[in-house]
């Protein structure tokens, strides 16, 4: 009869005390659409500069990957990115070229897109390196990754 009245006092603090447990997933979901450079990712910031630079040296087209975070969208995104002129010194149209400057586009159910940028043939002047760089601003659905955000490209 002692056994029996432990168990259920066992048994009813064993259900008291686990019901009261806090449901851990609902708080590390992560729901957020962000964006961010996938250069920014792997790569360590330069030194004195919130963001990598990444060198570009050969001629021609390179795409810069753009990912989406936070799970597929519906419909496709055009994300707006902008040249942060107070850092940069590369001039367009002698350093580089950039089709549809302002925005390009992350398709629909796609976790990433492409940023295409013209490295120009120029005649460089002394050691001199021209930085382009440029910060992404998302849109009214995607944010911009605080962290990943930015990237410098060295002609």
């Amino acid at each position: 009869m002692k056994t029996i009245k432990y168990l259920i006092v066992l048994m009813t603090l064993c259900a008291l005390t686990t019901s009261c447990f806090e449901v851990y997933e609902d708080r590390y979901l992560f729901t957020d659409s962000l964006v961010e450079f996938q250069n920014a990712v792997v790569s360590n910031n330069a030194t004195g500069r919130s963001y990598p630079l990444i060198n570009q040296r050969s001629v021609g087209v390179v795409n810069y990957q753009v990912n989406l975070i936070g799970g597929h969208l519906p419909e496709s995104q055009t994300i707006n990115y902008r040249i942060v002129e107070s850092e940069s010194n590369a001039i367009e149209g002698v350093h580089y070229n950039i089709d549809n400057e302002g925005t390009f586009i992350i398709p629909s159910d796609s976790s990433f897109g492409f940023l295409e940028v013209q490295r120009l043939a120029f005649e460089r002047q002394g050691s001199t390196n021209y930085i382009l760089v440029i910060e992404l601003l998302g849109n009214n659905q995607v944010a911009p990754s605080n962290n990943h955000k930015t990237i410098g490209l060295s002609f």
